[in-house]
C-alpha cells in the first residue's frame, strides 16, 4: 500500500493552509463514518453565542502580565505544553486530580497560574530539568495510575519546549515569536519541529493510498492564544495572518456538530458511540471526526466572514456546561476517549 506523505518542509512557504484543505477533502470524500450536513450551517451560525475577546483568555485560569510579556509568554508556551489528554478526565476525575465540573485544561491552567504566581516563572532551563515530583507537586497530581502517566507526559512536554528555547532562541520565548516575522504560518511550522506538537496520522483512503493527515491542534491553539493575551497587554497582534488558522480541532468542536446534526455518524458507527465503544486516536472513526469538525468550521467562516479562530474559540467555549452540549448522552460524551495517553489530544 502506497503512502501520500505530508513534508512540511517540502510545502512551499505560504502554502501550508492551501494544502492542509486539500487533505481534509480528500479525509471527507473518503470518509466512511462520518458525513457532514451544510444545510444545518446557517442555523448554527444564528445560535452560536458571540463572545467577547476577554471571555476567551479567562483571568480565573490563565497568567496574563501587562507588565511582563515574557513572563507571560513564557506561561502560555508551559500551558500548551501540557495541553492534551482531555479525553481522560473522566479517569482523573475519579482519581482526584480534575475535580468534578471541571475539564483538564482549566485545571492544569489554572495550577499553572498558580506555580508562576508563586514562584514568579518557570524559565526554559528550568523546564528542561524538571523531575517527576516536580510536575506532580507544580499540577497537584495525586499518586494514581492515570494521573502518574499523565504527570510523566506532562515533564517530557515541558522538558522538551524548554530544551528547544533554550537552544533555538537563547531561552527567550519573545525570540521565538519575533522569528515568526508576523506570519502564523511561519510560526505554525516553527512549532512543528517540536516531536510533541507534530501530530500526523495515516488515514486509509477508499483508493487504497495511506494520506498523512496533520491535525495541527497543539500547534495552531497557541497560535489562537498570543494575539488574545497580547490584545488584552495593550499590544499589537503578533501575526498579520491569523485568518488562516483553521479550528484546532479539538474533540469537544466535533461533539457539538454532532449535537447540532451537521456531523452525522453512520448508524453503525452511532451504535458504537452509544455502547461506549473507545475509537483509538489515529483510527479512521477518529479522524474523519476531527477533519469534519475542522472542515465544518472553515465553511462557516466562509459563510460568515468571521474567522475560523473565533468561531473555534466561541464553540469551545460555550461547549462547557451550556445548552450546547446538554443534550449529549454520556456515552456521547467519550466516545473519543482511547486506549492510551497521546500528547496530541
Amino acid at each position: 500500500m502506497s503512502i501520500q506523505n505530508f513534508n512540511l518542509k517540502a510545502c512551499p512557504e505560504g502554502e501550508l493552509y492551501d494544502r492542509l484543505r486539500e487533505i481534509d477533502l480528500a479525509v471527507i470524500a473518503s470518509a466512511r463514518h462520518f458525513r457532514i450536513d451544510e444545510s444545518l450551517i446557517d442555523d448554527f451560525l444564528l445560535k452560536l453565542p458571540r463572545m467577547p475577546e476577554s471571555a476567551l483568555l479567562s483571568d480565573d485560569y490563565h497568567l496574563i502580565d501587562p507588565d511582563d510579556i515574557e513572563r507571560t509568554l513564557n506561561y502560555l508556551f508551559c500551558v500548551e505544553s501540557v495541553n492534551f489528554g482531555g479525553p481522560y478526565s473522566p479517569m482523573l476525575k475519579a482519581e482526584g486530580f480534575v475535580p468534578e465540573g471541571s475539564s483538564l485544561y482549566i485545571t492544569v491552567a489554572r495550577r499553572l497560574k498558580n506555580h508562576f504566581e508563586r514562584e514568579d516563572a518557570m524559565p526554559p532551563g528550568k523546564m528542561a530539568s524538571l523531575t517527576l515530583a516536580d510536575v506532580k507537586n507544580i499540577f497537584e497530581v495525586p499518586d494514581k495510575p492515570v494521573s502518574n502517566t499523565i504527570a510523566g507526559m506532562f515533564r517530557e512536554s515541558l522538558q522538551e519546549t524548554g530544551l528547544f528555547v533554550q537552544n533555538r532562541f537563547d531561552g527567550k520565548f519573545g525570540d521565538l515569536l519575533t522569528a515568526s516575522e508576523g506570519s502564523v504560518e511561519r510560526f505554525v511550522r516553527t512549532m512543528w519541529e517540536l516531536p510533541k506538537f507534530r501530530d500526523v496520522h495515516n488515514y486509509p483512503m477508499s483508493d487504497g493510498i495511506q494520506l498523512e493527515v496533520p491535525i495541527l491542534k497543539r500547534a495552531q491553539h497557541i497560535a489562537g492564544s498570543l494575539p488574545l493575551a497580547l490584545a488584552r497587554m495593550g499590544r499589537p497582534p503578533p501575526f498579520s495572518d491569523l485568518d488562516k488558522l483553521t479550528a484546532f480541532p479539538d474533540n469537544k468542536i466535533s461533539h457539538v456538530m454532532m449535537v447540532e446534526g451537521l456531523l452525522i455518524p453512520t448508524p453503525a458507527t452511532l451504535r458504537q458511540i452509544n455502547s461506549g465503544h473507545l475509537f483509538a486516536i489515529g483510527s479512521p472513526a477518529e479522524i474523519e471526526n476531527r477533519i469534519c469538525g475542522r472542515h465544518l468550521i472553515r465553511l462557516m467562516s466562509e459563510r460568515s466572514g468571521i474567522p475560523q479562530v473565533e468561531l473555534d474559540h466561541w464553540t469551545w467555549e460555550n461547549s462547557h456546561g451550556n445548552s450546547l452540549l446538554s443534550s449529549i448522552p454520556y456515552a456521547s460524551r467519550k466516545h473519543l476517549v482511547t486506549d492510551a495517553p497521546s500528547f496530541n489530544y
